[in-house]
């Protein structure tokens, strides 16, 4: 006999037989039997767990370390899916919560503890941070309230990187700023790790050219301690503003003992493009790459690069969509000798940027049969050469403009190894590594 909702699939009234179970556990019984009558019970118990695994109970919480009366917000990273959530706050306002990811709220001092319980079909696991959440009480520092310096108020800023200072407060260790428009609704209140005495409008998120704010602030001491906020004052930003930026110093006028060094721009909030010219006048030389990240390499133009020759490099930034001006020339010589070394993700990159010619294949890897290829190219006709690691070549075709996307079927399948498929167009020539099983 089967439990109940389980079946006997097979094999029935033979020594061996398959019991398809289904969601329930429960004992088979087996009652053996021959001529001479029943040979007695025998029963044996299994237990169907439920599909999937349990989950791993894990959460992180922002800030950790906050005053009386501020909130925490708590992040489930629990692994393998959990379809529920039981959270304990000890101190917390709500003590207790469901949601996934809750904001919870302290308002006494003290040090406390969070758990978390994530549960699914599979069983349910408890993850508990003890000491994990810290709040602190205000010292009772006593601060003046702080203002906005005079020669700040009132004013149209002269450029992007203009800077609004507020007076000195005795005692105080930091500043906070508050920037509204009530129009745009927009404000902006600068965080709890912010502890200057001044701030650049255009370095906060979603402030506009040309427009108004009002700008005030408030000291604090320590983590808790805060004056009053200050008279508002109404400052206008820059209506066309332009940032500017340099090579970080400490590499202007070096000569590189390594090709593949990385020369660095100063970072400038906002920024999405870095735009780098790399320039040597008297031999003719000029290249420009456009970037989203503020660092170049000599070694992505070491091919035409000279030895021992100091070039010019300049760049300028683009942020909110407007270009600003380059910057100062800084000048860098290159090694006596160099040999290239270029992580694979950048050198695709780069091409992409650099080259007239743009070549996509795939799978990669590949079966060694056939890819598929992307070629963008101002040329009619093209020519695809595939080699292997000695550089024999293993498959060559032309290409006219009606292949350029399309299957590239290999003379015979390549065996498995390390490959180069390599387009000649024109006067120019761009080559992809192709890995096959």
């Amino acid at each position: 006999t089967v439990p109940t909702g389980a079946t006997i699939t097979s094999g029935q009234g033979t020594t061996a037989i398959t019991v398809n179970y289904g969601t329930n556990s429960g004992s088979v019984t087996v009652t053996p039997s021959n001529s001479c009558g029943n040979g007695g019970l025998s029963s044996t118990s299994v237990t169907i767990a439920p599909c999937g695994s349990a989950p791993v109970a894990e959460f992180s919480a922002t800030p950790k370390n906050i005053c009386e009366g501020e909130t925490v917000s708590f992040t489930d990273l629990s692994s393998n899916t959990p379809t529920s959530w039981s959270w304990t706050f000890v101190g917390g306002t709500p003590s207790s919560s469901t949601s996934q990811n809750p904001t919870i709220t302290y308002n006494t001092a003290g040090t406390y503890q969070v758990q978390l319980t994530a549960t699914n079909a599979g069983g349910s696991d408890i993850e508990t941070k003890s000491a994990y959440i810290t709040v602190s009480a205000p010292t009772g520092v006593i601060l003046d309230t702080a203002n906005i310096r005079v020669q700040d108020c009132g004013i149209t800023l002269s450029s992007a990187t203009s800077i609004i200072f507020a007076d000195i407060v005795a005692n105080a260790t930091g500043y906070q700023f508050e920037v509204t428009n009530t129009s745009l609704g927009f404000t902006y209140t600068s965080p709890w790790w912010y502890n200057a005495r001044w701030i650049r409008l255009m370095d906060i998120p979603g402030v506009q050219p040309n427009t108004t704010y009002n700008v005030r602030v408030k000291a604090k001491n320590g983590r808790c301690d805060f004056g009053y906020y200050g008279a508002s004052c109404a400052i206008t930003t820059h209506s066309n503003p332009v940032w500017n930026t340099s090579v970080i110093d400490p590499q202007c006028g070096i000569s590189l003992n390594d090709i593949n060094s990385v020369i660095y721009a100063k970072p400038i909030t906002g920024a999405t493009n870095y735009i780098f010219e790399i320039s040597n006048t008297t031999l003719g030389y000029v290249r420009t790459i456009n970037l989203t990240f503020r660092y170049v390499r000599m070694s992505w133009w070491a091919n035409s690069l000279q030895p021992n020759t100091t070039y010019d490099i300049k760049v300028k930034v683009i942020v909110n969509g407007i270009t600003g001006n380059y910057s100062k020339v800084c000048q860098v010589t290159t090694p006596s000798s160099f040999r290239i070394s270029i992580p694979d993700d950048e050198i695709q990159y780069v091409e992409s940027l650099t080259s007239p010619i743009q070549l996509i294949i795939y799978p990669n890897p590949s079966q060694g049969e056939f890819v598929y290829m992307e070629l963008k190219s101002s040329e009619d006709i093209s020519e695809l050469i595939v080699t292997d690691i000695t550089g024999k070549v293993v498959h060559q075709q032309n290409l006219q403009a009606d292949d350029y996307y399309s299957t590239v079927r290999f003379n015979e399948k390549l065996n498995s190894g390390f490959y180069f498929v390599t387009v000649i167009s024109g006067s120019q020539k761009q080559t992809k590594k192709l890995v096959v099983k």
